[in-house]
């Protein structure tokens, strides 16, 4: 894990790996998060992860204009 430039007392690790961003991040006070985002077969782009005290999945989909 490094230093996250601009957050003081947070280091951070990123791993691009079989196509999916893994996220990992820890910070004063105890706090960590870890995230995955890919994009899925239908082109959706999923966000999923977990800190302390939430575990969250967020979808986003093209809309074209």
């Amino acid at each position: 894990m490094r230093p996250v430039g601009g957050m003081r007392g947070v280091n951070g690790s990123a791993v691009w790996r079989d196509g999916k961003l893994q996220l990992q991040m820890s910070g004063p006070h105890g706090r960590r998060e870890t995230a995955t985002a890919f994009v899925r077969d239908d082109g959706r782009l999923i966000c999923e992860g977990q800190s302390n005290s939430t575990r969250y999945h967020t979808e986003f989909r093209r809309v074209n204009r």
